[in-house]
């Protein structure tokens, strides 16, 4: 917590004493995403008082954005939606007119549109082949390497003590952790290679 924490200082210091860009396209998603999933949790007053105070300190606004919603949370709740779809039909395959929630079909046909056009982040591109998204006929699997995420798993463990029980939770990163989720949901279903298998082994990963 205390890695963002610093970050949103170093922000703050560099944008004279705002953080109204960062909710912009072109800023750190991940810094975003924290920024708003520690406003949910002061309303919810499920946030420690010693980060209320850390945060008041540098004149943190807690007032909620909606443009933080619409797009960076918005795109991982959609996500979210995928990787449990899959869970349940054991594919990625969507149809873009889905009668059971035609945004999300049709939010699905637009991943592979932008994609196909190179306007996908890299960060989602790694998301995505991490459950194994099906890019379409007219896609080929784009080149994001699978050891990036790992790395950083790598990097949590050792930074936590060799524990990920806090990856889970509001205050952490939420797309390492939609990632660990994604390895298991893989895993279960023979998807994995046996060289990834044997490198998540060997850092200890909780396959439950």
């Amino acid at each position: 917590w205390m890695e963002m924490y610093e970050r949103i200082v170093a922000y703050k210091r560099e944008h004279n004493g705002t953080t109204d860009g960062i909710f912009s396209q072109k800023y750190d998603e991940q810094l975003r995403i924290w920024v708003s999933n520690q406003r949910a949790s002061y309303i919810k007053k499920r946030l420690r008082d010693d980060r209320i105070s850390l945060l008041d300190t540098i004149g943190f606004d807690w007032k909620v954005v909606s443009f933080a919603i619409t797009s960076a949370e918005k795109w991982m709740g959609m996500f979210q939606k995928l990787v449990a779809y899959k869970e349940q039909h054991e594919n990625t395959k969507v149809p873009r007119r889905y009668a059971a929630d035609p945004s999300f079909g049709h939010w699905v046909a637009y991943q592979r549109s932008i994609f196909r056009h190179n306007k996908m982040r890299d960060d989602r591109i790694t998301l995505l082949n991490g459950i194994d998204f099906d890019w379409g006929r007219r896609g080929l699997r784009p080149r994001v390497s699978w050891i990036t995420m790992y790395e950083r798993l790598v990097v949590y463990k050792r930074e936590h003590n060799g524990s990920i029980n806090g990856i889970f939770s509001l205050e952490c990163n939420e797309q390492l952790g939609l990632w660990v989720l994604s390895q298991r949901t893989a895993y279960k279903n023979k998807r994995l290679s046996d060289e990834q298998i044997s490198l998540l082994d060997n850092i200890a990963l909780d396959w439950n």
